[in-house]
C-alpha cells in the first residue's frame, strides 16, 4: 500500500486528527504566548531592603458613653425606620452610600431594617472599643405583635470631628450571622 492510498483510508484520517488537534492547540497557545508576552515582573523586581509598612493599631480605650448613645439612638431611628431625619444625621457618609438628605427621607435606605421594641432592653457588648472608633453586638427583640424572630446585629460607630464639634457616627450595621454546618445525618 502506498502512502498516497494510506493517507485516503478513514482510519489513517481519523488517527491524523487525534493527532494534529492537540499540536494545533499547542501551536495556538504558544502563538498567543508569544504575542502577549510576559505582563508579570519578576520576583527580583519586587524585591526590596526597605522594611516592611506595618499598619498603626489604635490604642484600644473604653467605649465612650457617646458612641455607645449614638449606637442606640440609630437603632431607634434608622433600623427601626422612626425619625429618618434624625437617623441621617447619626450615619456616616460611608453607611449612607452616596444617598443625599431626600432620598433617605423615603425611607428606602441601605440600612437593615429590624422591627425594634421600644419597651425591651437591648443589650450591646463592647467587641473592640478605640479612641476614634469601635464595633458592638447589639441583641434586638422585636415589637409585640411583630412575627419576627429576636435578633443580633453588629454596630460600628467612628468619632468625627475635633473639640467640640467631635461626635460618633454609625458607620457600620449587619446582622451576626453564622453559616449553619450541615449535620452528618442529614438527609
Amino acid at each position: 500500500m502506498s502512502l498516497r492510498e494510506s493517507l485516503r483510508s478513514p482510519r489513517t484520517q481519523r488517527r491524523l486528527l487525534w493527532i494534529g488537534l492537540p499540536v494545533l492547540a499547542i501551536g495556538v497557545a504558544g502563538a498567543i504566548v508569544l504575542g502577549i508576552g510576559d505582563t508579570g515582573s519578576k520576583v527580583e523586581d519586587r524585591l526590596t531592603n526597605e522594611p516592611a509598612v506595618v499598619p498603626v493599631q489604635e490604642k484600644k480605650a473604653p467605649l465612650a458613653s457617646a458612641a455607645r448613645k449614638a449606637a442606640g439612638e440609630f437603632i431607634l431611628t434608622a433600623v427601626a425606620r422612626r425619625n429618618l431625619g434624625r437617623s441621617w444625621e447619626l450615619t456616616h457618609p460611608t453607611l449612607r452610600e452616596g444617598f443625599t438628605r431626600a432620598q433617605w427621607l423615603t425611607g428606602d435606605i441601605p440600612i437593615v431594617p429590624y422591627p425594634v421594641s421600644r419597651t425591651e432592653p437591648s443589650p450591646m457588648s463592647v467587641e473592640e472599643s478605640h479612641e476614634n472608633s469601635a464595633v458592638m453586638r447589639v441583641a434586638l427583640a422585636p415589637e409585640k405583635g411583630s412575627e419576627v424572630k429576636s435578633q443580633i446585629f453588629w454596630i460600628g460607630v467612628r468619632a468625627v470631628g475635633k473639640g467640640a464639634d467631635r461626635r460618633w457616627l454609625v458607620d457600620y450595621w449587619a446582622p451576626y450571622t453564622t453559616i449553619p454546618v450541615p449535620s452528618a445525618n442529614a438527609s
